[in-house]
């Protein structure tokens, strides 16, 4: 008997391409931080279509104060949310130029302090951060680079930060290590020579340690009397 040939195997529909994420184009923020408290202002720029929605803060942030198009733009909270987040929906498309003020608590990771930007990334992501009567090291495991700017009134410490385009970007600081390739060069040197008498020659062996007290060495050169060889 003829086999019957097998059943053509049904294809599973595609899943719907999933929406693009809603981005902004650059979000420049200035902190400043004072004791254990961040006073932030963060201004965005967001190129929107009509019926999108940005999220511009999320808890633990305060929000005090949000400056935008309100002809344009509506301020809503996303229901449901475990983490209370603050969205702006475009009514309607156009290119909109955002200023969110927020303050957080300061918060410990390991040996740091910081906190985690409540704010969405951007294509482009800058930071300006200045600490108040700290003289500290600045980190970020999400930092493109980072450039300390010189000690202001003498004790504030000023850097800023690109960040990659990541969500709940930490930025931290903790005590300076020491550099000591700032630090004026200081050590010790002590010789040891033994010589041996030999027929027409006098063989030595020389031993030097260095003790380095502070700064960092890079070189070292001897000065070998004239008629010696090695």
């Amino acid at each position: 008997a003829p086999v019957p040939a097998a059943p053509r195997s049904l294809r599973r529909p595609k899943p719907p391409a999933q929406d693009k994420p809603v981005l902004a184009d650059s979000v420049l923020q200035q902190l400043r931080v004072d004791d254990q408290f961040v006073f932030a202002t963060a201004k965005i720029r967001w190129q929107a279509e009509s019926g999108q929605q940005l999220p511009v803060l999320r808890e633990p942030a305060v929000l005090t104060r949000i400056v935008y198009p309100t002809a344009a733009l509506k301020l809503i909270q996303l229901p449901n949310d475990p983490r209370r987040t603050y969205v702006l929906l475009a009514q309607q498309a156009g290119t909109f130029d955002l200023e969110v003020q927020y303050q957080v608590h300061v918060a410990k990771k390991d040996a740091e302090s910081g906190l985690t930007l409540p704010t969405p990334y951007g294509l482009v992501n800058e930071v300006q951060l200045t600490l108040v009567d700290l003289d500290v090291e600045v980190v970020s495991p999400m930092a493109v680079s980072i450039q300390r700017e010189p000690v202001r009134d003498g004790t504030n410490t000023v850097a800023v930060l690109v960040l990659a385009p990541v969500n709940d970007a930490w930025i931290g600081w903790k005590p300076r290590s020491r550099d000591v390739r700032r630090e004026k060069a200081e050590f010790y040197a002590e010789l040891f020579q033994l010589y041996a008498p030999t027929p027409g020659v006098i063989e030595g062996l020389h031993q030097v340690q260095i003790r380095p007290a502070r700064g960092e060495l890079t070189e070292l050169i001897f000065d070998v009397p004239g008629g010696a060889t090695i």
